[in-house]
């Protein structure tokens, strides 16, 4: 592709990223530590607090051999209950969740001998999955709510904790404390309704958080990670170690 080319298209992301409302759907404007799609996001008390600090957040919810050249979306029509739909039909999953806090460590629920505990089936055709986290001084609960095609199940949870990953947001921060879920979901039945979904809420020092995303400012370090994905989506799909 020609560098004016390349230009143009990171000049319109820029524009697109610039102008979206906090209500549109959202495309991703991040790339993970395995070049996968990401959303960067700040996460803000709904009731300002000095004690209470903003929380820059990284995730992403991708499929770990992608079916589709589909891009995950991200609706923030409830910025307290953010939404991925991810339009893969594969079986195999990730969500990345990173924080962007001084040592940050991330407490999962197990069993008294450490065997990881799964979600739970929660709503209808749902599962949700809450685990805490602590920067030493301020403690957060975070919330998943995942649900599949009808009749969806899911296994083989696991998870890569305390990952100390590049922030490609912000190149002068330190390394990112995060989180890796993986796991299968699989359907009991031949009709596939709908898409994988995420959401999931964040609570800071039990003050609710609402989610935005970066300032204008940052676009430009976005783009480069967006150029970055269209080039991963015509590669090989990368797995997860």
């Amino acid at each position: 592709m020609k560098l004016t080319n390349v230009l143009a298209a990171m000049l319109g992301v820029l524009a697109l990223l610039a102008t979206v409302p906090a209500s549109a759907l959202i495309v991703p404007n991040a790339a993970l530590y395995d070049g996968s799609p990401g959303f960067s996001l700040v996460g803000s008390p709904d009731v300002p607090n000095p004690g209470s600090p903003g929380v820059q957040l990284l995730t992403g919810f991708n499929a770990q051999s992608p079916t589709t050249s589909g891009l995950p979306t991200l609706d923030l029509g409830n910025a307290g209950d953010p939404l991925i739909n991810n339009p893969d039909s594969g079986s195999t999953f990730s969500i990345f969740w990173g924080m962007e806090l001084p040592a940050v460590q991330f407490n999962l629920p197990a069993d008294a001998n450490g065997a990881l505990y799964p979600p739970s089936p929660c709503l209808s055709g749902s599962f949700c999955y809450n685990f805490n986290a602590s920067d030493g001084t301020n403690s957060y609960q975070v919330s998943f709510v995942i649900t599949g095609p009808a009749g969806a199940e899911i296994s083989n949870w696991t998870a890569i904790t305390n990952w100390p990953v590049l922030d490609l947001l912000d190149l002068a921060s330190p390394d990112l404390p995060a989180v890796q879920f993986n796991f299968d979901l699989t359907s009991s039945t031949l009709l596939v309704a709908a898409d994988p979904q995420l959401s999931f809420s964040v609570t800071e020092n039990q003050q609710p958080l609402r989610f935005s995303v970066p300032e204008p400012a940052t676009v430009f370090l976005m783009a480069a990670g967006i150029m970055g994905l269209v080039v991963r989506r015509r590669a090989p799909a990368l797995c997860a170690p």
